[in-house]
């Protein structure tokens, strides 16, 4: 069973390198969601955003998805 994933953007743009929320500001919220599809391991290119993500994912390859939404703050 492969153990490969594809890091995409986050909503500013950024590649993901998780929770940085600006010390001193409220909790920010976090979501993450892992989606398992049909594709070739490495088939997706890093980097792609959400919407890019979802057109690759057309035609019924995603098998099935979970989000975990975390809050953080400094």
């Amino acid at each position: 069973m492969p153990t490969t994933f594809t890091v995409g953007k986050n909503s500013p743009g950024m590649p993901c390198l998780g929770p940085c929320p600006p010390r001193g500001n409220a909790p920010q919220h976090y979501v993450y969601t892992l989606i398992a599809t049909t594709l070739e391991a490495n088939a997706l290119p890093p980097g792609l955003d959400k919407a890019a993500i979802l057109d690759a994912l057309k035609g019924g390859k995603a098998l099935g998805a979970a989000s975990l939404v975390l809050r953080f703050n400094h």
